[in-house]
């Protein structure tokens, strides 16, 4: 991928949190703000904020996954050479800033189960909930 190209992914794929904190800010200093005390103002930047950290969690799942490149095939640790890649699988991936979606491309071969290169390489947990939320 070119620096170019890969500068105007870099700003499409967290464009939704510089948005989201723009806005935060504008509610912080327009003619509403006059009026907030000081612990609406605290509750407003809680919540917002981790509304920003999660588009942040979802801009760097966004990057990662289009900088995954396809490979020819890969073999699972059951021997099975899967060449078969669908781009754009799906999976949720609830955080600690809430819930995120992971795209990323999946191998199979038939009568067998999808492999996606990019959970390993991300250390995703097979189920729902990240490693950091199970911390709690």
């Amino acid at each position: 991928m070119s620096p170019v190209c890969d500068t105007e992914l870099v700003k499409e794929a967290f464009r939704p949190a510089r948005d989201h904190v723009e806005t935060l800010i504008h509610q912080l200093h327009g003619d509403a703000a006059d009026e907030m005390q000081h612990d609406q103002a605290e509750a407003l930047i809680k919540k917002d904020g981790y509304e920003v950290m999660r588009l942040l969690v979802q801009g760097f799942l966004v990057v990662r996954a289009r900088r995954e490149k396809r490979m020819e095939s890969i073999e699972g640790s059951d021997g099975v050479v899967r060449t078969q890649c669908r781009a754009d699988c799906e999976r949720d991936l609830m955080t600690e800033f809430g819930e995120v979606v992971v795209r990323r491309k999946g191998y199979a071969a038939k009568g067998t189960g999808s492999l996606f290169p990019l959970d390993a390489a991300l250390n995703l947990p097979e189920d729902k909930y990240s490693s950091e939320l199970c911390l709690w």
